[in-house]
């Protein structure tokens, strides 16, 4: 990975069968940690901006049958914050293939 800076290109989500993905594009790989406080989940991508203020929006994704409720990106000193609230606590998996880094969700009973 190079060492300059690097740049958030989108966010997204998407409803899978039996789970759900959060999924994070940049304009080249990105060093980034994942952490759990209480319901949220909070990927931090190091060295990283935001481009495009549309890229800071809040994803409203309470309407699915998901873990997920809402993703909330936002830039936090020379790296973004990208926080994950869920419905309840979910078993998730992290990823990253070249650019693109993605948690998945795994649904849970209720």
């Amino acid at each position: 990975m190079s060492s300059r800076r690097k740049t958030l290109t989108l966010v997204g989500f998407q409803q899978q069968s039996g789970a759900s993905r959060v999924f994070i594009r940049t304009n080249e790989p990105v060093s980034y940690s994942v952490s759990e406080r209480g319901r949220s989940v909070v990927l931090e991508l190091e060295n990283t901006r935001v481009d495009a203020s549309n890229n800071t929006l809040p994803l409203d994704t309470s309407y699915f049958a998901t873990p997920v409720l809402r993703v909330d990106p936002s830039a936090s000193g020379r790296d973004v914050r990208i926080t994950i609230q869920l419905r309840q606590s979910a078993p998730f998996q992290a990823r990253q293939e070249g650019n693109v880094i993605s948690l998945d969700f795994q649904r849970t009973g209720r």
